[in-house]
């Protein structure tokens, strides 16, 4: 599970000391968490999924400000399909069903979260938005903030379109093992139903 401890990785200022602490204290945690997801995705839609975890091969200067795993249907990458998203910021846990600005086909996409808006119940379902996957920010799910971010995302290059949670460190869920499990277990479920009514041709 993911705890307290976890967070202090970000308090090393060094590139290669996050690094480091990202690869042996984080990413083995991410590997077990995220394969368990995989199996579960998979026999829930009996499509194929795959893990990937952040390499963060980019990086030569500026440690990372934050870290993740995501699961996609792409067995060689993530970043131009709708994938699901776990990781750190230094101060939050995020759960995200991400499209971000390099996702191919994105007038499709676009149009899907157009439909998911009148899907009953989502604006009761305390998920929140982002605009930006570089930023620890959310937007709380509204009809409002939800047309905004779709449009953003459908109209704009750069445009992103991020459905989920970001929860603060002070959380008792980091304190318990069995709350943190179900809770990624009940909204990665949530955000699955999500997905396939997005990618439904």
């Amino acid at each position: 599970m993911i705890t307290l401890d976890d967070f202090e990785i970000f308090q090393d200022p060094t590139l290669a000391g996050r690094l480091a602490k990202i690869k042996q204290t984080l990413d083995p945690k991410f590997e077990v968490i995220g394969s368990q997801f995989v199996d579960a995705f998979k026999l829930k839609t009996q499509r194929p999924f795959y893990l990937h975890i952040a390499k963060h091969l980019r990086r030569h200067k500026n440690p990372p400000p934050d870290t993740w795993l995501a699961i996609s249907e792409g067995t060689r990458g993530y970043k131009m399909m709708p994938h699901f998203e776990i990781g750190l910021w230094p101060d939050k846990l995020f759960v995200w069903l991400a499209l971000l600005s390099e996702v191919q086909q994105k007038a499709y996409y676009g149009q899907q979260l157009q439909k998911l808006q009148q899907s009953p119940n989502l604006f009761d379902s305390k998920l929140t938005l982002s605009k930006d996957h570089t930023q620890a920010e959310f937007l709380p799910l509204t009809p409002k903030n939800f047309t905004s971010v779709q449009q953003r995302f459908a109209k704009t290059k750069k445009g992103e379109f991020l459905i989920g949670h970001l929860i603060p460190k002070a959380d008792p869920m980091f304190q318990d093992k069995r709350q943190q499990e179900e809770f990624l277990k009940s909204e990665l479920n949530r955000l699955l139903n999500i997905y396939e009514s997005i990618i439904i041709r």
